[in-house]
């Protein structure tokens, strides 16, 4: 079973907000990577929202980012 139309959309969002909030803080991209322990290219396929994330994953993110989970979904519906 493949992943719809809308999941792809959404995980595209989720990357994008991601990348907005890794920009607003000032981290670059190898920077936010290497605090998660992942490889760059990893760090941009999420971003782009090819990457479907584990739920540890996120938590990492919102740790390194520095922001609560609730507030990486915000505004995503």
């Amino acid at each position: 079973m493949g992943i719809s139309e809308d999941d792809k959309l959404f995980l595209i969002r989720l990357g994008a907000r991601i990348r907005a909030v890794r920009e607003e803080i000032g981290l670059k991209q190898v920077e936010l990577a290497n605090l998660l322990d992942i490889e760059r290219g990893s760090m941009t396929r999420i971003e782009k929202g090819s990457m479907n994330l584990t739920s540890l994953m996120l938590r990492k993110i919102c740790r390194a980012l520095k922001i609560e989970l609730e507030d990486l979904f915000k505004d995503m519906r």
